[in-house]
């Protein structure tokens, strides 16, 4: 196991989240948003300040990147591990940006990629062509999934998040026989109205429930509450 600390390097693509509206990446209804992110109208911002208000395409996508990856490399140097934050689910992406992600990692001796993706969205389908790229450098993916927490009336009805104990577990299925290490988020007193023993119960029963019997590699607690 690796020891110590590692050199990080987090990107940014303005990609967003298809999993905003009323329609997800795999065309099924979806509930209301996530109610704690703040980040939809992110991409839209974005091309209304660079872009005259166009949406990006896919090789403009490809392009930014490219760029953001050089400008921070110039600066930074090559990292240890590169994390990819796009506002949403990476594997919603389109194939020639995961593809032109993981080229980049081979290409520079990254030896770990963190990416954050919806766990319906974590398939063989979208993972093994990714995996077939990293895997021949002997590079490690992390895929980070928000379950948030172990309450799945809390999850879905309160956060409205929008994932069930059935699609995790399928994507830690997916995940173990690809080799692919799994990270999840946990919230700490999400919502107001709750109290901090409750909280702090909950954040604990999740944390245990995703290392111990779902057997994920890391977790994340994180404070983050729902404006009244």
């Amino acid at each position: 196991a690796e020891q110590g600390l590692v050199d990080t390097l987090t990107l940014y693509l303005p990609y967003g989240c298809p999993d905003w509206g009323t329609r997800g990446v795999l065309g099924e209804r979806l509930p209301d948003r996530c109610r704690f992110c703040a980040l939809p109208s992110g991409p839209d911002l974005f091309a209304k300040l660079y872009q005259a208000g166009k949406p990006t395409s896919t090789q403009g996508h490809i392009a930014l990147l490219e760029e953001a990856w050089r400008q921070a490399v110039s600066t930074e140097g090559i990292p240890h591990t590169l994390r990819l934050f796009n506002g949403g689910s990476a594997l919603a992406m389109h194939r020639d940006i995961l593809a032109r992600l993981s080229a980049l990692c081979v290409e520079n001796g990254v030896q770990r990629l963190v990416i954050e993706a919806r766990a319906k969205l974590v398939t063989e389908n979208r993972l093994a062509p990714m995996m077939k790229t990293l895997d021949a450098a002997g590079i490690k993916l992390t895929v980070r999934i928000g379950i948030e927490t172990q309450d799945d009336e809390f999850r879905q009805n309160v956060l409205g998040k929008g994932q069930s104990r059935e699609e995790i577990a399928r994507a830690v299925s997916v995940a173990s026989d690809l080799k692919i290490d799994l990270g999840s988020y946990v919230l700490l007193k999400p919502a107001p109205g709750i109290t901090d023993s409750w909280a702090r119960e909950e954040a604990t029963k999740t944390i245990n429930w995703i290392l111990d019997e779902l057997g994920f590699h890391e977790v994340y607690l994180s404070a983050t509450c729902i404006s009244p």
